[in-house]
């Protein structure tokens, strides 16, 4: 698995590493009630198809 990699400068420039396959990857939990503005912030953000996320069933 490789991972997207991000600088975020707060005091500094600091490496987090996230996503999955060179894409942003977002799991919602059950009770996560900002799924839907998550995933339309992606969207927006990388454009459609180029993000994953997993939904909790049910």
């Amino acid at each position: 698995m490789s991972w997207y990699q991000v600088t975020v400068v707060a005091r500094g420039a600091v490496p987090i590493e996230f996503g999955r396959d060179c894409v942003p990857f977002y799991v919602a939990d059950p009770y996560d009630e900002a799924r839907s503005v998550v995933i339309r912030t992606l969207e927006a953000a990388v454009g459609e198809g180029n993000y994953h996320y997993v939904l909790p069933e049910g």
